[in-house]
């Protein structure tokens, strides 16, 4: 997602209730284009103008700022930032894009993209923010790349255990990745750190084992009574419209397809085993 935001001096918190509460874990970039950001707390840190500030929406914190605002803000989805760096990103919290590095070239394209938005059509708008985003995964992996690989490694004897977990729980709407990592004794941060390993999203590979799930079922004769809306649920999908639609996506024929026995054309590539 992108925004713009113009503002009066204010003061704006994020509490610990607030980050448990409205589950919002992206990745955020706010590059300041009028007044400054203060971060409030212990060590207090100014971002002036022309500069990139970034915050971990899991993290609670406080800002202000004493003047007139303009920023330009970008949210990264948390499992992009994680896969980019092989780690979890939370030690982004409250940190800055190096002026040395690719910031520079990264506030023009979010100033082109702010140019662009008001007037361009939706798939040239989508088209536009892809390229910011990886623009922006690419300026933080040139600037935190080190930090990320000094991070510990991780542990093979786990990768087992969150594939089964993951496959017990695949009909369970709550399967997060806090969920898993509680289950499984580790961080989430470890557990972003598994998967990144193998250039997956811990969402991609669940939303893949589910449907691989669906097709196995679909493709049971004593399933063959059960309704597609009700065997998409008992696989984890709460939207059986959704369901046929990533289903079609993904294997190029529709459950109704795979129930009558027409395969022909289906595209049944496994989903990697975390073994």
């Amino acid at each position: 997602m992108f925004t713009e935001i113009s503002s009066s001096p204010l003061e704006l918190e994020r509490s610990r209730t607030q980050c448990a509460q409205d589950g919002c874990d992206d990745i955020h970039l706010a590059l300041v284009e009028e007044g400054e950001i203060i971060d409030v707390g212990d060590r207090e840190s100014v971002v002036r103008s022309g500069g990139i500030r970034l915050t971990d929406f899991t993290q609670p914190g406080t800002v202000r700022w004493e003047s007139p605002h303009h920023s330009l803000r970008l949210y990264i989805p948390r499992d992009a930032v994680a896969a980019t760096l092989g780690t979890d990103p939370g030690f982004l919290h409250q940190r800055v894009l190096s002026p040395n590095g690719l910031a520079p070239m990264l506030a023009a394209q979010l100033r082109s993209l702010a140019r662009l938005a008001p007037t361009a059509s939706n798939s040239v708008r989508a088209v536009a923010l892809r390229a910011t985003i990886e623009l922006a995964l690419t300026a933080l992996a040139a600037d935190f790349g080190r930090i990320a690989r000094s991070s510990e490694q991780c542990s093979d004897g786990l990768f087992a255990a969150v594939n089964r977990y993951i496959q017990q729980e695949l009909g369970s709407p709550t399967l997060t990745p806090a969920v898993i990592a509680a289950r499984v004794g580790c961080s989430r941060a470890h557990l972003y750190r598994l998967f990144a390993r193998y250039g997956l999203s811990v969402a991609d590979y669940i939303r893949e084992a589910r449907l691989q799930r669906s097709l196995v079922e679909l493709q049971t004769v004593a399933q063959s009574r059960e309704t597609i809306a009700a065997l998409a649920f008992r696989c984890g999908f709460e939207n059986p419209v959704y369901f046929a639609r990533l289903f079609k996506q993904r294997f190029g024929c529709t459950p109704q397809d795979v129930r009558r026995g027409k395969t022909e054309k289906c595209v049944q590539t496994p989903v990697p085993e975390l073994t």
